[in-house]
């Protein structure tokens, strides 16, 4: 399935311009991992597929648990590319911190590791 892109103004949606313009340069530099433009716009697309298998839509509020890794800005460009509002978790914050923040934003997903515990009324969609 392919997820249909939104508004040529959001940041999500410019991945796939910028991996056809530029593929071999690099798009994330991480201390494990360097990503090139080509490699995240076939990620981006790929979770952005997945993400809208699972029910996310432009305008639903999908809560991301970020850490600071390539995988996790892979999902939050997939949820942009969707039109999704996104509401950014710290992983350092307690469980319970979160949960009231994804419940007050009416947040219907929930993406992060596996192992992590989704808010109550979430949808928990793993971003591996």
């Amino acid at each position: 399935m392919t997820a249909p892109p939104v508004e040529e103004g959001w940041f999500g949606y410019r991945v796939p311009e910028h991996a056809r313009d530029r593929p071999d340069a690099p798009a994330i530099i991480a201390p494990d991992e360097t990503v090139t433009w080509r490699e995240f716009g076939r990620r981006v697309l790929g979770a952005a597929a997945d993400f809208h298998a699972q029910g996310v839509t432009a305008g639903t509020v999908a809560a991301i648990l970020l850490r600071e890794r390539p995988r996790d800005l892979v999902a939050l460009f997939a949820l942009q590319r969707l039109g999704a509002a996104t509401l950014c978790l710290d992983p350092a914050e307690p469980v319970e911190f979160s949960a009231a923040i994804a419940a007050r934003a009416d947040a219907r997903f929930f993406v992060a590791d596996a192992g992590d515990p989704a808010p109550a009324g979430t949808v928990a969609i793993d971003m591996a």
